[in-house]
């Protein structure tokens, strides 16, 4: 019984890896893709504005840099929450593995501080996610609006 618990453990651990690299993948590749796109409309809309183009040309300009800004702010907040859940159900199966180690008396072959490096990982992952995204807002409103 404690073999199964153990695997069901080790399983839902790995399970929760796999699921926060596709996502941060996923969040890594889409922001790319989003500062490519929103600099192109907000230069667009740049070029409308100095007589290349008419109203109604940088209105429409505008309001697809606003749709795939909030787009973008919705995936990554999305993707920040995945990833914070992630992080606590990780620290709580790891808890519970710990536990069972400790009651089987062979937790002295694993080393504790593994727990908060995989915590700081899941906090670096976050840190990149954010700063991509924010990279992804910024840059073309500053190109917008200068």
């Amino acid at each position: 019984m404690l073999e199964r618990l153990h695997e069901n453990l080790i399983g839902e651990i790995s399970h929760s890896r796999r699921t926060e690299t596709l996502f941060i993948v996923v969040a890594i590749v889409f922001n790319l893709i989003a500062l490519a796109i929103n600099t192109v409309v907000a230069q667009t809309a740049n070029a409308s504005n100095y007589g290349y183009g008419n109203n109604s040309a940088q209105f429409r300009s505008d309001v697809t840099l606003d749709g795939f800004l909030l787009i973008t702010i919705l995936v990554n907040t999305i993707v920040v929450t995945v990833l914070a859940n992630g992080r606590q159900s990780r620290g709580k199966l790891l808890d519970g593995l710990m536990a069972l180690y400790s009651n089987q008396q062979v937790d002295q072959y694993y080393d504790k501080s593994l727990v908060l490096n995989d915590s700081s990982r899941s906090l670096l992952f976050v840190g990149v996610v954010i700063l991509l995204a924010l990279t992804a807002i910024v840059a073309p409103l500053v190109i917008r609006l200068l």
